[in-house]
């Protein structure tokens, strides 16, 4: 991609409708899973091409949250005062970069917000 090209949620809307504009595609299936694409798409018009829409869920069964942060958050609302102690805990770098918080998420890191 270029490195102007517009990858937010609503550029990559654009980039799909534009894709099957360039290969001349018409009543296409699309399948989406949970990035909310479709609901770009229809919100801005660009479901001419679109016959059939699929949306599937990611996350399925005992997978939801997903993994092992989804499973920790899982077991902390169950505790009383669990999820208010894991949202003071994640405000400390270290500890948001573990495996069982959000550091299997994110290539590089969350950034912390400076406090207002």
């Amino acid at each position: 991609m270029r490195p102007d090209a517009d990858l937010s949620l609503r550029g990559l809307g654009h980039l799909l409708a534009e894709f099957l504009q360039v290969l001349d595609l018409r009543d296409v299936t699309l399948c989406f899973n949970d990035w909310c694409g479709a609901q770009v798409m229809i919100a801005d018009g660009l479901m001419e091409r679109v016959g059939r829409l699929v949306l599937v869920s990611c996350e399925a069964f005992d997978n939801y949250p997903p993994g092992l942060p989804g499973r920790m958050a899982a077991l902390s609302a169950k505790l009383p005062g669990g999820l208010a102690i894991m949202a003071r805990a994640l405000r400390f770098r270290p500890l948001r970069e573990l495996p069982i918080a959000l550091g299997w998420m994110s290539k590089r890191g969350i950034p912390r917000r400076d406090r207002q």
